[in-house]
């Protein structure tokens, strides 16, 4: 599926950063997709899995060793989040956004 972006920003961030695309479907629908940054989170991991205590990834084994769970930080991304919009309602958003801008439509 072919897309042209229109539009397009992404926040400053090093893991998994907050982000905004717009685009155009061959369809002549519009996409928008979001996405919230990345949190960071500590988990308990055992061999680079997440596992929850008494759990089963957290039975203390790894490939046949006894190993015990670690704390582990990382980033988790953001939900992604999409609407496909029809060419009607996209121009009905896109002159609200210019008005509340306090833009001239050209």
């Amino acid at each position: 599926m072919n897309a042209r972006t229109i539009a397009a920003f992404t926040a400053p961030g090093p893991e998994y950063p907050a982000f905004v695309n717009v685009s155009v479907l061959e369809s002549g629908e519009v996409a928008i997709t979001t996405r919230p940054a990345g949190e960071e989170v500590e988990e308990n991991r055992v061999c680079g899995v997440t596992c929850v205590p008494s759990g089963d990834t957290c039975s203390g084994y790894c490939r046949g060793t006894a190993k015990a769970p670690q704390r582990f930080k990382h980033t988790k991304p953001g939900l992604c989040q999409r609407v496909v919009l029809s060419p009607e309602a996209w121009e009905d958003l896109r002159a609200q956004i210019m008005a509340d801008m306090g833009a001239v439509d050209s």
